[in-house]
């Protein structure tokens, strides 16, 4: 691939829908030179963007790259993976299929299959055109295109490589990513750049920031991150954000020495702007929503709740107030009736109006079939048959004792304790006044 060939041309995008919003996201659609949907504000990689023509490396980054087979004399076998989009070509299909064991099957570039669609992610993700291609860059002041040439030319020149396959190691050894064993014959990548010896189970050949596997094992070799650890493997894109920072907005990187760090990114000056408006935010408030910046005034105009009582936005410096699905400011969080605030207050609400207890309870409020009273807030009730009561309202009618959860027996809504109904509507000898008591063969005999 030439300079002048356009590394994006194939890159299909527009229109694809959202991974995360699914049919509420018409179809992608760029917003300007930032690399969010202008409808979703979601990523342009968090929808189905896939690559039209060649997936092999080879055309998608312009620079000359070693054959992953070159370690090998002569092709082992004719064998030819057809339902790959890629694989280690030249071996025998058992060899290729122990090479992919150790992949996911989620992740293996299988055609027409789910590993397809990571294979297209990685390669645009991997190998973004604005790394390779000057032509490919908006943002690069004149001043700064050495820096990029320099950039480009250290890192093709000293780092970019491609691993290789072996088909059979001779030695059992260690894997340089996960420290797992690899024995003696397996099939192994090997990254030469950190030494002939630099073995890998295939499933291990990944950045070592996105953890992701590397796409036709092409890497750039990074510096150590610790002084206990070797050289690590990086996917461009996570190599050049070794090197210079990236912006968060445009996807660019950031040559000039004056940037924006907000929101654990990197932006250039005039990119770190609301997602609404595309006002710059540098040196200004802002909300996040959905992990985007959004400017006070987009904020309180689209997104912020309406009160329920003013039907005004609830702006960024007022208290929320929410019960349910309604939101308040704090200052028309009133009572319906006596106007009384009712922050940090009990409250009771009723056809979707807010009360103060006295006045919930005055005008709703259920009353007892004894006192007539209210049952205030946290009191015990007694319930029989539709009626209720007061616990120390629960009494005899005769003799005024409560009954509680005791037995008690009822009579033309009266109710009486068990001594006082017997006392009262007991059946009696005509001769000795002692209660009878009738059996169920309908003999009545007196206890005398």
């Amino acid at each position: 691939m030439t300079e002048a060939s356009n590394m994006t041309a194939d890159v299909v995008d527009i229109g694809q829908s959202c991974l995360t919003c699914g049919d509420r996201c018409p179809g992608y659609a760029p917003q300007d030179w930032k690399k969010i949907c202008a409808n979703c504000k979601c990523p342009r990689m968090g929808h189905e963007v896939f690559i039209k023509g060649s997936l092999a490396v080879k055309d998608r980054v312009p620079v000359e790259l070693p054959d992953a087979m070159r370690m090998l004399d002569a092709a082992k076998s004719r064998y030819i993976p057809d339902k790959y989009l890629w694989a280690p070509v030249g071996f025998p299909r058992e060899k290729i299929e122990d090479y992919f064991k150790t992949i996911p099957e989620e992740k293996r570039p299988i055609k027409s299959g789910p590993g397809e669609v990571y294979w297209h992610q990685q390669l645009i993700q991997q190998f973004p055109p604005q790394d390779f291609q000057l032509s490919q860059c908006r943002f690069i002041d004149q001043e700064h295109i050495k820096t990029f040439e320099e950039f480009v030319a250290t890192r093709n020149d000293h780092c970019l490589d491609r691993g290789y396959v072996r088909d059979s190691l001779p030695d059992t050894s260690t894997c340089r990513q996960c420290k797992g064993v690899i024995y003696k014959g397996s099939v192994v990548a090997v990254a030469p750049k950190c030494g002939e010896t630099a073995y890998f189970h295939p499933g291990c050949f990944v950045c070592d920031t996105c953890k992701e596997l590397l796409c036709e094992l092409v890497y750039c070799i990074g510096p150590p991150t610790d002084e206990n650890s070797g050289s690590k493997l990086f996917c461009e894109r996570h190599f050049a954000e070794q090197v210079k920072p990236r912006c968060g907005a445009c996807d660019e990187m950031i040559f000039s020495g004056e940037y924006t760090r907000a929101m654990n990114r990197d932006w250039h000056a005039s990119h770190f702007c609301c997602t609404d408006c595309v006002q710059p935010l540098t040196g200004k408030r802002y909300v996040l929503r959905d992990k985007n910046p959004i400017c006070l005034k987009c904020y309180e105009g689209s997104y912020a709740n309406q009160c329920t009582g003013c039907q005004r936005p609830i702006g960024i410096e007022g208290r929320d107030l929410a019960y349910k699905d309604r939101h308040w400011h704090e200052a028309c969080f009133l009572c319906n009736l006596c106007k009384m605030s009712l922050v940090d207050k009990a409250f009771g609400t009723k056809e979707e109006k807010i009360y103060c207890g006295n006045c919930y309870d005055s005008s709703f409020g259920q009353k007892c079939d004894g006192c007539t009273e209210i049952f205030r807030a946290g009191t015990k009730k007694l319930e029989y048959k539709g009626r209720q009561w007061h616990e120390k309202c629960f009494v005899c009618v005769c003799c005024k004792h409560a009954i509680g959860t005791g037995s008690f027996v009822p009579k033309e809504n009266e109710i009486y304790c068990g001594k006082c109904y017997e006392e009262k509507f007991a059946l009696r000898c005509s001769k000795c006044a002692c209660e009878l008591k009738a059996y169920a063969n309908e003999e009545i005999v007196c206890r005398s």
